[in-house]
């Protein structure tokens, strides 16, 4: 498959399947809450170990898609301005915890890592040339999508603050998370659930695109 191929691919299956690939990834991986004395969390349903993201019909091109999802609505949600109410009803993006075996709040990036693991010949096995994709992916995001999701969000409040500096502050809290991300990978990337030995992460690869969703940021950046 060829690498322009494969992002048509991505896009085609963001386009018509990811939507719903998410909403069964919500009710496949949430934490039940039991009634008793105490009240007792299930076993963490993560994608790793119970490979409960095998039901997708594309769990690979979902971890990537949701990454950015991910991202995107964190950023909104930790600026608190009149824009999150708006966000949050547009996208209904699910929230990165609580679901794929999270209790708390989680970094996006864990999904690029969760990526790698479904894309070994352990799970589902290579898609090809990923770093290419996850180049086009990011330039597709920061350069359409995320203008779009914002500019859509911001039509829909009252407020005396520019689109522009509403869009600038969401991306100066990106390059803000994942500069801190890029310094803790630097000292040991964590892998949770990680107890195959089958599957090895490629923490290279995974500072490499930190690293580029940085450059793709801070450009962003400097052109509005």
């Amino acid at each position: 498959m060829t690498d322009n191929k494969l992002f048509y691919l991505a896009r085609d299956y963001q386009d018509r399947r990811y939507l719903e690939d998410r909403q069964l990834a919500v009710a496949n991986t949430t934490r039940d809450l039991f009634q008793g004395t105490n009240k007792i969390l299930a076993p963490y349903l993560d994608p790793i170990k119970y490979r409960r993201l095998e039901c997708l019909y594309e769990p690979r091109l979902f971890l990537l898609i949701y990454f950015f999802d991910a991202l995107i609505d964190q950023a909104v949600y930790t600026q608190r301005g009149p824009l999150m109410t708006s966000f949050k009803s547009l996208n209904k993006i699910p929230q990165f915890y609580g679901i794929l075996g999270g209790a708390f709040n989680q970094p996006p990036e864990q999904l690029l890592l969760w990526f790698q693991i479904y894309n070994s010949k352990a799970f589902c096995g290579s898609l090809g040339n990923v770093t290419h994709l996850f180049y086009r992916m990011c330039e597709y995001h920061f350069l359409i999508r995320y203008p779009r999701m914002i500019e859509a969000a911001h039509r829909d409040i009252r407020t005396t603050h520019s689109l522009r500096s509403v869009y600038k502050d969401v991306l100066s809290l990106i390059e803000e998370h994942i500069e801190q991300s890029i310094a803790q990978s630097r000292r040991g990337v964590f892998m949770p659930y990680m107890n195959l030995n089958t599957v090895k992460t490629d923490q290279q690869l995974y500072s490499e695109w930190l690293q580029l969703v940085l450059t793709f940021t801070q450009n962003t950046l400097s052109d509005i």
